[in-house]
């Protein structure tokens, strides 16, 4: 009764009171039940860390679980700063923003649609996400009234100086990123050690050419033979 009780809150007051509710204990559950790095080297069944998985892209974060960026702080700019927390919130309501994506408590509010070629969409934990879950990154300024940011009429034109990004398709996705950057630190390797050694150096990472380098004794590395092959040696 207090959950409903609560949503119902939410439902119906405004929104202030809805980023009190993310107060509570943590929904992912205690820290001592969290799966660690050393448990996965250790060898934990692959069904079990999907599950784990599904549960952290499915659970909604509340403040205890990390949800939100602390107090506001005028220097929340300053990337070197690890205690930088904090952002301006529509109307001063403590929490939401709903520009550039920070609102979201689950993964699965932005990644939800497996489908859209059947009516109702097929929803799917991974999936892609429509145009209203789509952020406005780093904007400054978003056009609401059909004038730009000096005041001028747009004719129609919704100026804004952000960048819309639409959530994608996330399965499988994870595994082909890891792949990449085990990929890339492979690449910059073979460049590396290019620049010591003078002479043609193949670029084949993970059975895959990427044609190759010419590197001179002054140091510099000609880069003008690099392909994307599908050829797979």
């Amino acid at each position: 009764m207090k959950k409903i009780a609560a949503l119902m809150t939410c439902l119906l007051t405004p929104v202030v009171l809805c980023a009190d509710a993310l107060d509570g204990t943590p929904a992912l559950g205690p820290l001592e039940t969290r799966i660690t790095q050393q448990e996965l080297e250790a060898g934990m069944a692959l069904v079990d860390v999907r599950r784990a998985g599904l549960k952290i892209f499915a659970t909604p974060f509340n403040r205890a679980d990390g949800y939100g960026d602390g107090e506001f702080r005028w220097d929340e700019l300053d990337t070197t700063s690890e205690d930088r927390g904090g952002r301006p919130t529509l109307g001063n309501n403590g929490t939401f923003l709903r520009v550039n994506g920070l609102d979201a408590q689950t993964c699965v509010e932005c990644h939800s649609v497996v489908s859209a070629a059947t009516v109702p969409f097929t929803f799917g934990i991974g999936g892609s996400g429509g145009i209203n879950t789509s952020p406005v990154f780093r904007a400054t300024f978003i056009d609401v009234d059909g004038k730009d940011a000096a005041g001028t009429l747009t004719q129609g034109i919704a100026e804004m100086d952000g960048r819309l990004i639409n959530p994608p398709a996330l399965f499988g996705t994870g595994g082909v990123q890891l792949v990449a950057k085990e990929m890339t630190a492979e690449l910059q390797s073979i460049r590396n050690a290019a620049s010591e050694r003078p002479g043609i150096h193949e670029l084949i990472v993970k059975g895959v050419h990427f044609g190759y380098l010419v590197s001179y004794s002054d140091g510099s590395i000609d880069y003008s033979n690099i392909v994307v092959s599908i050829r797979i040696w």
